[in-house]
């Protein structure tokens, strides 16, 4: 997914999708507003006009990161069978952010720069997560359990540990991590873990 939706070839989201890759790649305080108003073809004063300021353009783009996972989680179809369901569900992930580079260095440098604006966006992606797992409890595909708060950061640990990782996890496989085969791979092997868990039970 790029920054931009698909209304749009207008200022406003030529300058948003210009600060999404310059924020991948540099950072936000790497990155001035007169470097993104080039690359978006367009003035400072412009970027100003339309975000206010540097905030307020971060905003811009994380709430476009955040409809990308819920416009995809508002796509899962209700009638389907439950484990068909689940890997519709993990599917989201592999989507949004396996398959494009520039969505993973975004959100791995916002998640982890520690500022007010990394907590909001953690807050986005669980209600998001939450959303989709809503819709599993109600198709019966979510077992009881006696503390369910911590499941949506369950979900996000696995579905965005590769991502937090990648620059150690491409080392480690050989720049291949997010080759397609080797994310389906992953999606399959995290939604066993989640459906079957990993430790055996004691016999009784």
């Amino acid at each position: 997914m790029a920054a931009a939706l698909p209304d749009d070839l207008t200022a406003r989201a030529r300058i948003r999708e210009a600060a999404f890759r310059r924020f991948a790649d540099q950072g936000v305080e790497g990155t001035s507003l007169r470097a993104i108003a080039e690359d978006a073809g367009t003035s400072a004063a412009l970027v100003v006009h339309h975000f206010g300021s540097k905030d307020g353009l971060v905003r811009a783009v994380d709430d476009a990161a955040v409809a990308a996972f819920r416009s995809e989680i508002a796509k899962l179809a209700t009638d389907r069978a439950p484990d068909a369901l689940s890997a519709d569900f993990g599917a989201v992930f592999e989507r949004v952010i396996g398959g494009d580079p520039v969505m993973r260095a975004y959100l791995r440098r916002a998640l982890l720069q520690n500022e007010p604006s990394s907590t909001a966006l953690l807050d986005e992606l669980l209600q998001a997560t939450r959303r989709g797992l809503d819709v599993l409890e109600r198709s019966g595909g979510l077992r009881e359990v006696e503390d369910p708060e911590w499941r949506p950061y369950q979900v996000l640990f696995i579905a965005l540990g590769s991502m937090l990782l990648e620059p150690l996890l491409q080392r480690e496989l050989g720049g291949h991590a997010f080759d397609r085969d080797v994310v389906r791979s992953r999606g399959i092997a995290n939604l066993d873990f989640f459906a079957h868990g990993l430790l055996a039970t004691s016999p009784r």
